[in-house]
């Protein structure tokens, strides 16, 4: 039985260990060594691995005479996943409404969930907290264009956009891109119905993770891992908006559009 990437994330899965389980017939018990030579993982790795997965029940580890074997178990794990999810997609009903959920592992497909975050009403409100870790994340697996096409979205249907970031955020950003690319990612931020407020130095300087969020969604992402999860419900919006405006209150304002300003003459000055 393979796992899915999917099911890979539901399970918790890093890259090796997902590989791994699937290298292994469900029945059958492995030697270290074995599984080394199946997987081509070093066995110090493996040292570390196993006992991990032993301790989220994926693996059960057996005593055959003086030597231990490993045997995967995950079957009543998938059987959850597909008792949650189904088969065919991640979609759940209850009450006659339908709530989804979507996951997105590879940069192309996350990028483009990320611009499908302006897929909302013309006027209608989308919410975030990026801290700078996930923008500096998010600059080095997101292409340029997509985060254009994301702002002229905003600009074209006249969305308000709430946002909590560091001050500093977008150096990083800015810094990996040419001063024409600089000039263009700069102007597309630029005219934006912005409602921005500055998280303390401090608070969420360790994560790689943000959330964004409109009227009917939530989407969770962390560009490090390679994990975007949308969650499309709009009581869990609701109570994700309220979390935010609670956080958003106690912040100071940000006034974005005229530190982009600020940028756009530094670069042109630069220039001169």
């Amino acid at each position: 039985m393979k796992i899915t990437s999917k099911q890979s994330v539901f399970l918790g899965l890093e890259e090796k260990e997902h590989q791994m389980l699937n290298a292994l017939e469900d029945k059958t018990p492995y030697l270290i060594q074995e599984i080394s030579e199946l997987t081509n993982i070093p066995r110090t790795t493996l040292y570390t691995i196993l006992p991990s997965l032993e301790e989220r029940s994926l693996l059960v580890k057996r005593k055959v005479g003086k030597k231990t074997k490993w045997k995967k178990n995950i079957k009543k794990y998938l059987a959850e996943f597909e008792n949650i999810f189904g088969k065919e997609s991640l979609s759940a009903t209850s009450s006659g409404k339908t709530s989804t959920i979507q996951i997105e592992t590879e940069p192309k497909r996350m990028s483009q969930a990320f611009v499908d975050i302006t897929n909302v009403p013309e006027g209608s409100r989308i919410s975030g907290i990026q801290p700078k870790s996930s923008i500096s994340s998010l600059s080095k697996k997101m292409d340029l264009e997509s985060v254009i096409t994301f702002n002229n979205n905003v600009k074209e249907k006249e969305l308000i956009v709430e946002g909590i970031i560091h001050e500093d955020s977008y150096v990083e950003f800015l810094q990996r891109l040419s001063k024409e690319d600089s000039k263009r990612f700069l102007k597309s931020f630029g005219e934006r119905s912005a409602d921005t407020s500055v998280l303390p130095p401090e608070i969420l300087s360790d994560t790689s993770a943000e959330i964004l969020m409109s009227t009917d969604r939530v989407t969770i992402t962390n560009w490090e891992k390679n994990i975007l999860v949308t969650i499309s419900d709009p009581d869990i919006s609701k109570l994700v908006k309220h979390m935010f405006d609670a956080t958003k209150y106690h912040l100071s304002k940000y006034n974005q559009n005229e530190k982009i300003a600020k940028e756009l003459i530094q670069i042109s000055e630069a220039e001169e």
